[in-house]
């Protein structure tokens, strides 16, 4: 699910806000922290501790990430990522503006030997995950296999 071009405006959206309170008001994502910090993670359901771990940032990190994902290149540019020759597969989905089906399906046609797969929604990976799930188990293999090579044994 890749996050390109056609993301820019969803990523500014999403992410400046952010960025300016860790950047001017640093006590706000401070607090934040301070807060969410003592909660035991085993005793909260997953995906809590996974928001959990995500608000228990310092202020400083935050603003530089999130400064580098919006003023530097998050990727490739198309010139380069055409010359890349590994296998890649290509998850894309509609109806989400960080992963936008436009970037998927730009990449898909930009790369020599993508392997483009459509999930029925953007939640279908986390939910619903063995269609996904099998199709990245073969994929896998397939570029795991060694064909016309004989695998080297140790011998005793």
């Amino acid at each position: 699910m890749p996050v390109l071009d056609n993301a820019l405006e969803a990523g500014i959206v999403a992410f400046v806000p952010i960025l300016f309170a860790a950047r001017f008001a640093p006590f706000t994502v401070d607090a934040v922290r301070r807060l969410t910090r003592p909660v035991p993670r085993g005793l909260v359901p997953f995906w809590a501790g996974i928001a959990l771990d995500t608000m228990d940032q310092r202020a400083d990190s935050v603003a530089a990430v999130l400064h580098g994902i919006i003023f530097g290149r998050i990727a490739p540019s198309s010139r380069q990522r055409r010359r890349i020759t590994a296998p890649a597969l290509i998850v894309g989905h509609t109806a989400d503006p960080i992963h936008p089906f436009a970037d998927s399906r730009m990449l898909d046609g930009e790369l020599e030997n993508a392997e483009f797969v459509r999930a029925s929604t953007l939640l279908e990976w986390r939910f619903w995950p063995d269609r996904l799930n099998k199709t990245a188990a073969e994929f896998a293999r397939r570029c795991w296999a060694t064909p016309g090579r004989a695998r080297r044994t140790s011998t005793p």
